[in-house]
């Protein structure tokens, strides 16, 4: 569905009806990143060094057509856990892409990445309603790190990464969101925020 320009590449599929049951997720976490910033507080998985910045590209086959770039920022970081902002503002992007901001926090466990706590302004209007009710619904899929995190908050990645390794997550605002991924070993990806083919460790995640 998008392009991270980032250690931190995302591919998603799923139906042209709404989401729902079903949902496919392949995710492709690179791991070159740590090498790279050798001083970075930061797991391989999900680097958060001190006051870094990047921008990912984003659209949606069906809601959102029109690439949209969010630049991510880590607002603050704090023993194990840290913070990322993101904003579209200023990045140039086309006059029908979708303007947002927001914050998301993460923690490093012993047992993996956790996803903690989230706001943002709302979803477009053009996207479908992820709550049981209407009104005051905290789930989305506007943005990178909504799709990174639906179904799959509490964890993100599970840790260590064996060989044959499996682990159930949930997600969404009430945790009525679940999911089951499955480790598929490593690949060499290409992502925009490196200028050589990085090594990836490869999730498929099946969400319901």
């Amino acid at each position: 569905m998008g392009q991270a320009a980032h250690a931190l590449s995302t591919s998603f599929g799923y139906p042209a009806a709404a989401m729902g049951r079903g949902i496919l997720c392949v995710v492709a976490l690179a791991a070159g990143f740590a090498v790279a910033v050798p001083h970075a507080k930061a797991t391989p998985w999900l680097p958060h060094p001190a006051d870094a910045t990047w921008t990912y590209e984003w659209s949606d086959s069906v809601y959102n057509k029109t690439p949209t770039k969010e630049k991510v920022t880590v607002k603050e970081q704090k023993d194990n856990a840290y913070l990322f902002e993101w904003n579209t503002k200023d990045l140039g992007n086309p006059d029908a892409a979708p303007a947002a901001q927001g914050l998301m926090a993460f923690q490093d466990t012993s047992s993996g990445i956790v996803n903690t706590d989230w706001q943002s302004t709302p979803p477009p209007p053009s996207f479908p309603i992820l709550c049981a009710q209407i009104s005051r619904c905290g789930n989305s899929m506007a943005g990178t790190l909504y799709m990174l995190i639906w179904g799959t908050r509490a964890p993100v990645l599970a840790e260590p990464l064996l060989s044959g390794s499996t682990w159930a997550s949930r997600g969404g605002v009430d945790g009525d969101v679940t999911s089951f991924s499955q480790y598929q070993g490593r690949e060499t990806i290409t992502v925009p925020a490196f200028p050589e083919p990085v090594v990836a460790a490869k999730i498929r995640t099946d969400i319901t």
